[in-house]
């Protein structure tokens, strides 16, 4: 006898076969059913915040205090990590965390306040230490919490370096110790001093950044040092050099100026400021003195290099427009004189286009108002043997563009 079939799912009938009208059907004894999931609740985001918070403050004051490592860095991270899935609770623990730093960092800040009476030489390498240990404590925090999230648009770490300049510049005490020393040690460098310029940066590294930009307790006093600075050795120099050294040693200045705005952290952010400032005192106030007692000596004694050199400075500060006008009173009254002492303007001629081509790079302005110049006087401007070569190569290109466009 053959056994029954548990599970025939599809009767053999015709009318059950037709694929309209296949169902499932099941055999007495076996129970279908659907399960019911009910609703989980959203685990709330304040308890993510608080698992968070509970295991990372104790390991920021490991961090900061120097203490035995006594956390695991992976149950912080992922604590940190799900404190952040609620973007609300995440920014909260970010300011908890700055909100605990800042306790360490006013220590520190008032540590200094008891040792301003210090000498410079022990007061700076104090803060130097502190500013390079207080980085690599915000590293060693940022590397457990998460520091892939932003608030706004700045991470942990930015939050972070912002707090020591922003707590220096309320501590006026250590702020104005801190001025002083950096000051001096500025104005020791520009007089050619040795100065240890690594501390320099190793401080500003850390302080240059928006706060201390913002703050400006450093900018006016930091200008007004230059102003002064510069203010006496532009009056020193004028007293005991003549004009050429002077140019010299202006131009000497601005380079070793330049070369501070880009090696130091500081300079940047007054770069503009600080320029226009010393370009100013050293040459722009003393432009027309200088083209009045030297640039007729210098054209008469054909000095080519304080010339050049007084072009250089010039097409830097957007002070061509004295020297056209100095070009063009010499032209003409030495003309005009040799005019009168029946003399031939040739010669002047010859020693103007050599100074237009070799100290004033062949400037297009200064070229036009001399040859202004020489037609004003009766004599025609003939091309230069650099012009000559330049007008034949331009002809000589547009022949050849020419020339190979009839076969194309």
């Amino acid at each position: 006898m053959n056994p029954q079939p548990i599970n025939r799912l599809i009767t053999d009938d015709h009318e059950d076969n037709d694929p309209a009208n296949i169902s499932m059907k099941t055999t007495p004894g076996l129970r279908v059913f659907k399960p019911i999931i009910p609703d989980i609740p959203k685990r709330d985001p304040k308890i993510y915040l608080d698992d968070a918070w509970t295991k990372l403050k104790p390991a920021i004051r490991t961090i900061f205090l120097d203490e035995p490592q006594d956390y695991h860095c992976s149950e912080i991270f992922n604590a940190v990590h799900k404190a952040w899935w609620s973007k609300s609770s995440g920014e909260t623990l970010y300011k908890l965390i700055l909100e605990e730093c800042e306790i360490y960092i006013s220590a520190a800040i008032q540590y200094f306040e008891s040792h301003c009476d210090d000498d410079p030489s022990v007061f700076l390498p104090l803060m130097e230490n502190c500013c390079l240990e207080f980085r690599r404590k915000l590293q060693d925090l940022c590397s457990i919490a998460y520091e892939g999230h932003t608030v706004g648009l700045k991470s942990l770490w930015d939050l972070g370096i912002e707090l020591f300049p922003k707590h220096l510049c309320l501590a006026s005490k250590v702020r104005d110790k801190l001025l002083s020393i950096n000051l001096n040690l500025i104005r020791d460098q520009r007089l050619g001093k040795a100065v240890d310029t690594t501390q320099l940066k190793n401080l500003w590294v850390l302080l240059h950044g928006p706060w201390f930009y913002k703050s400006g307790f450093f900018e006016k006093p930091f200008m007004d040092c230059a102003v002064e600075f510069y203010s006496a050795e532009s009056l020193q120099f004028k007293e005991q050099s003549d004009i050429p050294h002077y140019l010299k040693h202006v131009e000497q200045m601005l380079r070793k100026e330049k070369e501070n705005c880009r090696h130091l952290y500081f300079f940047r952010g007054f770069k503009k400021s600080l320029m226009e400032a010393v370009e100013r005192i050293l040459l722009r106030d003393h432009v027309s003195v200088i083209l009045e007692k030297g640039f007729v000596k210098f054209m008469d004694e054909r000095s080519h290099d304080v010339l050049s050199r007084m072009y250089r400075l010039f097409s830097k500060m957007d002070l061509l427009g004295q020297l056209n006008d100095a070009l063009n009173s010499y032209i003409l009254q030495t003309g005009q004189k040799m005019l009168k002492e029946d003399s031939s303007l040739a010669e002047l001629k010859k020693n103007i286009d050599k100074i237009c081509h070799t100290c004033f790079s062949e400037d297009a302005s200064l070229e036009k108002t001399a040859k202004q110049c020489f037609k004003d006087l009766g004599l025609p401007w003939e091309e230069s043997e650099t012009e000559s070569l330049q007008i034949k190569r331009i002809r000589f290109d547009r022949l050849g563009r020419l020339h190979y466009g009839r076969f194309l």
